[in-house]
């Protein structure tokens, strides 16, 4: 790794370029092919004599084009593992959301979040069966229904890994803890995690998950924040988000902050859409403003699980 990043980035380029010539060729021919079909159809000759020729060269792009995406989903054969080298091909298998599986892992290793399969991740950590989890989410989910939560212990039981319940009251159903977290005040969720047994283990091993969500706690008044200071990163957060009292007239509760970039956009308050936290999906690039709202949101949840593992692990 050392030694790619010491290469000029001019070698670099050309060795992405060699990697990957192979795998564009049949692209470049199904081009060439469609270019010249296409030239030759617009010429101006007679029907009798174009016609078929043109036809011809698009169907051999098209049988080309389909010949090289169908061998991709092969492409575990060694003599087809230089397909994945291309990444159109590995936009397509994403798109119709296909796992490579082979004895020999692929050219190229893409590192990304669980996005498709699982989004807050714990899944590996589950696997490693680790006694404290600690996870934030993020993810959108405007009616909280933790739907994230909810895949992820989905993905548990299918694989037989752990259960999940309730450590003040084991015997309640799930469905209705995550129920009272969602009505609730409480910043996070602390579950209990229930290891399966596997062959050769000691008795069924326990761990807690602690999970943070990212919301607005029932009864937040405080104020929209401007931009971010060094001395407000030094003091403690506002408890639970709320003010001690309600702002002055002409300031803003940030529960009411649109995903506008100007503040201009938001004709008194009036404007459509989402309410902070729970932007829309198409605002991809955050304002200083939503930026320094999100992380004072953050610091404000996290908190209390910071306060309460810390006087857990004070104990004897």
């Amino acid at each position: 790794m050392e030694d790619i990043q010491e290469q000029h980035w001019i070698s670099r380029w050309l060795q992405g370029l060699i990697d990957r010539l192979p795998a564009a060729c049949p692209f470049i021919a199904a081009q060439i092919l469609l270019l010249v079909g296409a030239t030759i159809g617009s010429r101006s000759l007679p029907e009798a004599e174009a016609c078929p020729v043109a036809c011809a060269f698009v169907i051999g792009s098209f049988l080309t084009f389909g010949a090289v995406i169908i061998l991709s989903f092969f492409a575990f054969f060694r003599p087809l593992q230089w397909l994945m080298r291309s990444p159109m091909i590995q936009q397509f298998q994403m798109l119709v959301m296909h796992r490579y599986m082979a004895m020999q892992p692929p050219p190229y290793v893409y590192i990304s979040d669980g996005g498709l399969l699982e989004v807050l991740g714990i899944l590996p950590l589950l696997r490693r069966r680790l006694d404290r989890i600690v996870v934030s989410d993020a993810a959108e989910d405007p009616q909280l229904s933790m739907r994230c939560l909810r895949d992820a212990i989905s993905y548990c039981r299918r694989e037989g890994l752990c259960s999940f319940y309730d450590p003040r009251d084991p015997c309640r159903d799930m469905e209705f803890v995550l129920q009272s977290f969602k009505e609730s005040d409480a910043a996070f969720l602390h579950l209990g995690i229930r290891y399966e047994a596997r062959a050769g283990d000691a008795p069924q091993p326990h761990g807690e998950l602690f999970y943070v969500r990212m919301r607005l706690l029932p009864g937040d008044n405080a104020p929209t924040r401007y931009l971010l200071t060094e001395g407000e990163l030094l003091r403690p957060p506002s408890p639970n988000g709320r003010a001690a009292a309600r702002p002055p007239r002409g300031w803003e509760l940030r529960r009411d902050l649109s995903g506008v970039c100007f503040r201009g956009c938001e004709c008194g308050g009036l404007c459509v859409g989402r309410r902070f936290p729970d932007f829309g999906v198409g605002n991809q690039f955050l304002t200083p403003l939503h930026f320094a709202n999100l992380c004072s949101l953050g610091a404000e949840l996290s908190e209390p699980l910071v306060h309460a593992m810390r006087a857990d692990s004070a104990r004897p």
